[in-house]
């Protein structure tokens, strides 16, 4: 998996995902999967994503990348194929006020705190996983902390008040 601003990358051995044909890699836009590529485009598989910049790079064990040779890695610059998503399955992403609050350590394995531009008193939270299933809805405390250590790495959207979506990366 690979963040590049609000959008997260995913690669594995799927064919579909959210329901929607797929080349193996995918994004997913914070309320749909869509696919980046065809089904076999990359042949025979991607092992690795990252990214430079804005830029999503692809590795792997591949020498074909639809009709053009490539040598194991390669850039996506975008195509028209990425108008393949799925229908919506999670909460349109808005970020009003994500400036004014923030969580840390981000990355974080056991605990992580919020601060910023909080409302007073209990603070309803609601996290949900890569794939929009919402994994937790609790209340922070006044200490504003939220214990991770029963979470799986990966990445994480938290909703709170006033329309606050922040990212957060468990790594273990």
């Amino acid at each position: 998996m690979s963040w590049i601003q609000d959008t997260l990358y995913v690669t594995g051995r799927f064919n579909t995902i959210g329901g929607v044909p797929s080349g193996r890699v995918a994004k997913w836009d914070g309320s749909r999967w869509c696919s980046l590529v065809p089904p076999d485009y990359f042949y025979p598989d991607i092992v690795a994503l990252g990214s430079f910049r804005d830029t999503l790079i692809v590795g792997g064990s591949f020498t074909i990348a639809g009709a053009d040779s490539i040598d194991r890695i390669a850039q996506w610059i975008g195509g028209g194929y990425t108008s393949a998503c799925g229908i919506t399955v999670g909460l349109e992403d808005t970020l009003p006020d994500a400036a004014n609050v923030s969580v840390h350590p981000n990355p974080a394995s056991t605990v992580v705190f919020f601060a910023g531009a909080l409302p007073l008193g209990p603070l309803p939270l609601m996290l949900y996983d890569a794939t929009g299933r919402m994994i937790r809805h609790t209340v922070l405390g006044p200490d504003r902390t939220m214990e991770i250590d029963d979470l799986s790495s990966g990445c994480y959207v938290v909703h709170l008040p006033n329309q606050v979506v922040l990212r957060l990366v468990v790594q273990r």
